[in-house]
């Protein structure tokens, strides 16, 4: 196992591989929580100034590092508003982005893999990257006419003053180890929730009851304001990566399948396709934001020559078809994934109505 695999599965509270480092890495979270303590009373205080813009602003975040689904969660949110008569733009940063200003990112054209799966989940919202998100909200509403603009993954972005914290709990692991970065997976500390307008626990249906009860007394808690809802990210098709080619989810069953994933909760996708029947081969996980090359594509081919198909999630496909361009075969293939509400679905589009709806 290599040493980020062993960090992530000590830090989120899945195994003690790492214990002999525990007391230096718990001594480095001291400081950095020192460090987001001291960053986020600055802005409080107006130490380090927080941008108004003047149309509604809705931050997507989280408090932990790796998946909690929030890229499914922005595209619901995205539609909604756009169905409402909105014309939403969604700003995020872009992993490793190193453009100056921001870009317009276009289905097929140069961004991060959030952003050009964004595009291709919702091309009503308008989809922006900006290592400063300011500047990208600035020109989404003076260039581009947006009217509400999403902020992905913005929960600790404080330079942007926002209207709605919508933040994403994962009920398969919400704290991780219940330690701060670099000991644990927290972004900042639990009672940070109390922030929030909303917490959604996010693949609420793969826990049993008991335990996503508990999850919910934990949050209220630490945020006894926040409306509370719980939320699955459910499988809706199987597509090809070389022609496009859509079956249901259903087509799975029984069958030999070869997975691979570049995110940053691979457990959670393997979960739910064993979860549809798949016999499920081997998984190659690679690290989060991983940038795939022809040599992975021959590995991954070679690894699973016995599979009825190469599995990725949706996220991963976006990386993966460029290059495949000339493969003859429709072996590999993408999970389709979409945000369904359990519970709270009303409440939310209630809050966002009395918060959002009223700024024009």
């Amino acid at each position: 196992m290599s040493w980020t695999k062993a960090w992530t599965a000590y830090a989120r509270g899945e195994s003690a591989g790492f214990s002999y480092l525990s007391p230096f890495l718990k001594f480095a979270s001291i400081g950095f929580h020192k460090i987001a303590a001291l960053r986020r009373r600055a802005y409080e205080n107006g130490w380090l100034p927080s941008v108004q813009v003047p149309v509604p602003v809705i931050s997507v975040g989280n408090l932990t590092v790796g998946g909690t689904g929030k890229t499914p969660c922005v595209s619901w949110l995205a539609k909604h508003l756009s169905d409402a008569g909105r014309s939403p733009a969604v700003v995020l940063r872009g992993y490793g982005n190193r453009i100056s200003g921001y870009r317009v990112v276009q289905p097929g054209g140069p961004g991060g893999e959030e952003a050009l799966l964004l595009c291709e989940k919702i091309p009503e919202a308008l989809i922006v990257e900006a290592p400063h998100r300011w500047l990208g909200a600035r020109a989404s509403i003076t260039q581009h006419e947006s009217d509400v603009i999403i902020l992905d993954d913005g929960f600790q972005h404080l330079a942007i003053r926002r209207d709605l914290d919508l933040v994403l709990v994962d009920a398969t692991c919400p704290w991780g180890n219940g330690s701060i970065l670099p000991a644990g997976i927290l972004r900042e500390s639990r009672e940070s929730l109390g922030r929030a307008d909303a917490a959604i626990l996010t693949r609420a249906n793969l826990v049993d009851a008991d335990t996503l009860a508990g999850v919910s007394r934990e949050i209220h808690e630490l945020a006894p304001q926040a409306i509370q809802a719980t939320a699955t990210h459910f499988p809706s098709a199987v597509r090809s990566l070389t022609d496009n080619n859509r079956v249901g989810v259903e087509w799975l069953a029984g069958r030999k399948i070869g997975l691979c994933s570049a995110i940053g909760n691979p457990k959670g996708f393997a979960a739910t396709v064993n979860g549809l029947g798949a016999t499920v081969l081997g998984h190659r996980v690679f690290r989060d934001h991983y940038p795939y090359s022809q040599q992975d594509i021959a590995e991954l081919k070679a690894r699973f020559q016995d599979a009825e198909a190469i599995l990725c999630t949706a996220k991963d496909a976006v990386k993966l078809r460029p290059l495949l361009t000339g493969e003859p075969e429709g072996k590999f293939r993408a999970l389709e994934i979409e945000w369904r509400f359990l519970s709270g679905e009303e409440e939310i589009g209630r809050l966002i109505e009395e918060e959002v709806g009223g700024r024009k």
